[in-house]
């Protein structure tokens, strides 16, 4: 009998990279696991109805439980339609991972509006209507669970052609700290995963041509969204924890004390001449 044992999780994204491993580590706690994914590729086009039926075989032919399913996690009744194939295959549902996601790398003056709509109708409503559904149901169960989404430190760092992820992945991070505060009362936790791992949309990235296969793997991600997701963490709300390889971290925001001065508005010149003092920790 694992930790998880006769609990039931759902994980969008579920068929590869992070959300597989995500998968597999539920299972191999005794988790029953529902996975969805469509199959598309790293760039969000096409469909392979194989990808999300062979991760639940492969957790069958380990003695689990799973479900496999296929579906578009950007259309509008996906993740209800998870949470209720949850429901009627296991009788209940204990949280579940969002993970879902594909690459734009755009310029910024050569982004267009079609590719950021694409990065916000997975990354951004598909998050959001997870999270809104998926929290529902577990506030009706009156039992309380997890969710954790996934972001990126493209909210955090500025870097070249990220324009569009580092807009989707600001949005998922807020919205990951103001659902866990709405949430909380309800026994609810919400938390958001920000991973560094090797995975199709990351292995091309110089920063993994220098280091072992094994190294910053999808795996060491998927041992924190486990524990995330149990009741291990029961106390873990509003979190944006960044895992890389075996470093797991959170993230903070800050205010400097800035300047201050009483009366009328500062001017340009005193706010010139004290500018290291605004922006200095």
């Amino acid at each position: 009998m694992g930790l998880l044992a006769d609990k039931a999780f759902v994980v969008v994204g579920g068929g590869r990279g992070i959300g597989r491993a995500t998968a597999l580590a539920l299972a191999q706690q005794g988790a029953r696991v529902v996975i969805d994914d469509s199959g598309c590729d790293a760039n969000g086009e096409g469909h392979d109805p194989n990808v999300a039926p062979e991760v639940a075989a492969e957790i069958r032919s380990r003695g689990g439980e799973a479900l496999a399913l296929t579906l578009d996690a950007r259309a509008r009744d996906t993740p209800q339609r998870v949470v209720e194939a949850c429901l009627k295959a296991f009788g209940g549902v204990h949280g579940g991972l969002f993970c879902a996601g594909f690459t734009r790398e755009r310029a910024l003056l050569r982004m267009n509006d079609d590719d950021l709509d694409s990065l916000l109708d997975l990354q951004v409503r598909g998050a959001f209507r997870f999270t809104r559904d998926l929290g529902r149901a577990l506030v009706e169960q009156r039992q309380g669970g997890s969710i954790v989404l996934c972001g990126s430190n493209a909210a955090f760092f500025g870097s070249a052609a990220q324009a569009g992820a580092a807009t989707a992945a600001g949005a998922v991070a807020s919205l990951a700290r103001t659902a866990a505060t709405e949430l909380r009362r309800q026994g609810v936790r919400v938390n958001c995963v920000i991973p560094t791992a090797r995975t199709r949309q990351t292995e091309h990235l110089p920063l993994f041509r220098s280091i072992k296969a094994d190294s910053l793997s999808a795996e060491h991600v998927a041992n924190v969204v486990a524990y995330l997701l149990s009741e291990a963490a029961q106390d873990v709300h509003g979190e944006l924890v960044g895992v890389a390889g075996g470093r797991t971290y959170a993230y903070r925001m800050s205010e400097t004390s800035g300047l201050f001065r009483e009366g009328p508005p500062v001017e340009w010149g005193e706010l010139a001449a004290s500018w290291r003092e605004v922006t200095r920790t």
